[in-house]
C-alpha cells in the first residue's frame, strides 16, 4: 500500500475505533458501586428460570425440591423451614435473587387467580380466618395461628389438588 492510500485508511480507522468507544449517555467514569447482576433471560421458559432457581437454592445449602410443571403451569414447592436455619436461608436467597423466575403478565394473572381460589377453597373448608394472597406477589401467608386451626391440614389437602391441574 503507497502512502498516500494509507493515509485515508488510518483516518477511516481512527474514525470507527472513536466511533465505537463514545459513551451514549449516563456517567463514563467507571463505579465499584454499580454492579452488573445475572438476571433471568427472556428466552427461558417460566419452568427453565424455576429450574434454575432451586437448583441455586440447593448449591446454596437448601433442601428445596425442583418445581412442579403441569402443562403451562409452573409451581416452586416451599423448603421445610424447620430443617433450614434462618441464616442459611437469607444467604441462599440473596445468592439466587438474580434468579428468581420472572412471571410474564399472563402467567402473574394466572398465579393471582389460582392463588386467590386456594384462599377461597380454605374457608370454604372450614379455615375462616385464611387470607386473600398478596395482590403484588400472590404468596399467601397464613399466620401460625391460623395453621393450628384444627381443620387446616385436612383444607390444605383438598384444595391444593384443583390448585395444581387448573392452569
Amino acid at each position: 500500500m503507497r502512502k498516500r492510500e494509507f493515509f485515508p485508511f488510518v483516518l477511516f480507522l481512527l474514525f470507527v475505533v472513536a466511533a465505537c468507544t463514545k459513551p451514549t449517555g449516563g456517567d463514563p467514569v467507571a463505579s465499584a458501586e454499580r454492579t452488573a447482576a445475572p438476571s433471568p433471560t427472556a428466552t427461558l421458559t417460566t419452568a427453565e428460570q424455576a429450574l434454575r432457581y432451586a437448583r441455586c437454592l440447593r448449591e446454596h445449602g437448601m433442601p428445596m425440591p425442583d418445581p412442579e410443571i403441569h402443562g403451562d403451569s409452573v409451581r416452586l414447592k416451599g423448603y421445610p423451614k424447620d430443617q433450614v436455619p434462618a441464616d442459611v436461608a437469607r444467604a441462599a436467597e440473596e445468592a439466587c435473587k438474580a434468579l428468581v423466575p420472572v412471571l410474564s403478565e399472563a402467567d402473574q394473572e394466572r398465579k393471582l387467580d389460582s392463588a386467590l381460589r386456594y384462599s377461597q377453597c380454605m374457608r370454604e373448608q372450614g379455615v375462616e380466618a385464611f387470607p386473600d394472597p398478596d395482590p403484588a406477589t400472590g404468596r399467601v401467608r397464613p399466620e401460625p395461628a391460623i395453621q393450628e386451626d384444627p381443620q387446616y391440614e385436612q383444607a390444605k389437602m383438598a384444595c391444593s389438588e384443583p390448585v395444581r391441574s387448573s392452569p
